[in-house]
């Protein structure tokens, strides 16, 4: 199965309206928009460009968000006080978090959104992840007659054991 590799210029996006919740803004007439560039296969995992006019709203993260700020800036206020961001600059908002914005002149931002799983279900699903990948490369060496290889890049044990 093919897989499609996107690449794409955020700065010149064109966005949809996503409205801030009316209960979320605090002041002005903040207006947002956004728009889904890719997501993953699992859905567990997007990327989106997102915008904001000017105002000042609240924001409660349901999903961990990685943000890279293309122009524009903002300030944020949690209980670590308050603090600014501007272009060029990344910032980490894990799930469960909340924080105000303030929004002075508009903010355009690439985010990575990722929903968080139960701990033990994460494990799970890298530990299978993992296991795949070693089926598929001793499979395809198996077909292809390619020796197979220990981690450390000898001959798998029993094999070509010369000291």
């Amino acid at each position: 199965m093919s897989k499609s590799i996107l690449i794409a210029n955020p700065a010149v996006t064109e966005l949809a309206p996503e409205p801030i919740s009316r209960d979320w803004v605090l002041s002005g007439t903040p207006q947002g928009s956004s728009r889904v560039l890719a997501e993953s296969r699992d859905s567990l995992l997007k990327l989106v460009v997102w915008e904001c006019t000017p105002g000042r709203f609240e924001w409660h993260y349901a999903k961990d968000e990685i943000v890279f700020v293309l122009s524009g800036e903002a300030v944020i206020r949690d209980q670590q006080g308050e603090r600014r961001f501007a272009a060029g600059d990344v910032v980490y908002f894990p799930a469960g978090s909340s924080c105000t914005w303030l929004v002075k002149d508009h903010i355009r931002k690439v985010a990575i959104l990722r929903e968080t799983l139960w701990r033990p279900f994460g494990v799970a699903i890298a530990a299978w992840a993992k296991a795949l990948r070693l089926a598929r490369v001793a499979f395809h060496r198996i077909r292809t007659g390619a020796p197979l290889r220990n981690q450390r890049g000898g001959a798998a044990a029993g094999k070509n054991a010369a000291a």
